[in-house]
């Protein structure tokens, strides 16, 4: 099919209202290919297969491609009927029934193999070997895709971990399993029993970085954006050099560093106060050199806190495909997004005590709704409660009375305080000009020389 717009696959989900990105994102998908590992590889491919109707095909290739490699039979059969979908001709949208048949011989052979090995260690009880057997059973259940099953093998480590690094590691496993079933209650519990550990400083000093960016994705994957940002900002420049623990290496296989970098800078603005942002965001020697990866959002994240709404909202909203297209971001960027627009116009609107409607859609010009509907929203979910729509003049003023009359006295404070401070500036101005003026006359020549006294001259 020439438009895959019109393919069974995005006309289903726009009849779902799923989120379909028409726009050319910018990112690129052999570098998402590159940049990760294992079963997050094929699913973030498949994200952006099942969103962006520029990206499908190619995304859907190198997904199955990816598959194929593997062993997880139901995601590959999985990807092959949302391709048939979107292009049923293609050659790769057709079952490699011989393929199928081969794998599933493969998996129960090695599955038959690896539960003998494992009963035969119970019945010699080494607890060891019992304990490496069941690691080994459920790193092969994860890599059929049989996610509650490689669960359940981790947690049976348990009863046969001797020291405290064999807890953490397999609480390690279980954390990555559970990130894959988003189940973020199990990742939450596993992170706290981990800290828990008597561990010594450095082997405590491995762990710390991830389990703060697992904390951060659970928290994000909760809408509790502000939590997610304490958490993201915590991480700092060692986990992008942090070696595997459990066997994973979770900037790989979870969470990339830009990825870190751009959900806590998201997080962060998301119903933001400037101070805040300065303080702990671009002035937090943890998280600047993370925050150095993703340069367009360090950009925006600066001209917001230099007032500059409007510009750093419209860096934000150029990557927006992008941010649509992640697996973890799709559910939240556009609650983040109208979150950080309202605390945009919140701060900007503070510095008036009466605004015209006009002066602000040309600030903010309006998205998916009228202006008058998005202050409306805002006046209800408290984010401008102070203010109110006059719509026969067309201006946002502040409320009087009550509560209301304290916070407008004190608005109205800093507005004569802002006029002054703009009168002593146009006066200064006025001051310099003329100096300029006067000097530009004496270089011309153009300075009227007054006659010489009179008396002075009698005498």
């Amino acid at each position: 099919m020439d438009d895959p717009e019109q393919s069974q696959l995005f006309l289903e989900r726009l009849a779902d209202n799923k989120p379909v990105v028409k726009e050319l994102p910018k990112l690129d998908l052999e570098t998402i290919a590159a940049n990760y590992a294992g079963p997050v590889r094929i699913l973030r491919l498949e994200c952006i297969a099942n969103t962006s109707p520029i990206l499908s095909r190619e995304a859907f290739r190198l997904a199955i491609l990816q598959a194929r490699e593997g062993m997880n039979v139901p995601l590959y059969l999985q990807l092959v009927g949302q391709f048939a979908k979107l292009d049923p001709t293609h050659e790769l949208a057709t079952v490699d029934t011989a393929w199928v048949e081969e794998r599933r011989k493969k998996i129960k052979s090695e599955g038959d193999t690896l539960e003998a090995e494992l009963k035969a260690y119970k019945n010699n009880l080494i607890k060891e070997s019992i304990r490496m057997a069941n690691e080994d059973l459920g790193n092969f259940y994860l890599s059929t895709g049989s996610l509650t099953e490689a669960y359940q093998s981790f947690h049976r480590m348990r009863e046969f971990c001797t020291t405290s690094k064999h807890i953490a590691e397999m609480a390690m496993k279980m954390i990555y399993v559970a990130i894959l079933q988003r189940n973020w209650s199990a990742v939450n519990t596993h992170r706290a029993k981990i800290l828990g550990l008597p561990l010594k400083d450095d082997e405590r000093a491995k762990y710390e970085p991830v389990l703060q960016a697992c904390l951060g994705l659970s928290k994000m994957a909760r809408g509790e954006y502000h939590l997610a940002s304490e958490a993201f900002r915590q991480v700092g420049q060692a986990y992008t050099v942090a070696e595997p623990l459990g066997g994973i290496t979770f900037q790989t296989h979870v969470l990339t560093p830009n990825d870190v970098a751009i959900y806590g800078t998201l997080c962060a603005l998301w119903r933001f106060s400037r101070d805040s942002l300065r303080r702990s965001m671009l002035e937090n020697p943890k998280f600047r050199p993370l925050l150095e990866l993703e340069p367009q959002l360090r950009r925006a994240m600066t001209q917001i806190t230099m007032c500059k709404y409007s510009a750093g909202l419209a860096i934000i909203d150029s990557y927006m495909p992008d941010f649509m297209l992640d697996m973890y971001l799709q559910p939240h960027a556009k609650d983040i997004y109208d979150g950080m627009r309202q605390a945009c116009i919140t701060e900007w609107t503070a510095a008036f005590s009466v605004v015209t409607l006009d002066e602000l859609a040309s600030v903010f010009p309006p998205r998916d709704r009228t202006l008058v509907e998005e202050i409306e929203a805002m006046i209800e979910d408290d984010a401008l409660n102070l203010m109110r729509i006059d719509l026969v003049d067309r201006t946002l003023v502040w409320g009087h009375g009550g509560h209301n009359s304290t916070m407008g006295s004190a608005r109205r404070c800093r507005h004569i305080s802002l006029q002054r401070s703009i009168g002593e500036a146009k006066k200064a101005e006025h001051e310099l000009r003329l100096r300029l003026l006067r000097l530009n006359m004496q270089a011309a020549d153009l300075v009227l020389k007054g006659s010489p006294n009179p008396i002075r001259k009698q005498n």
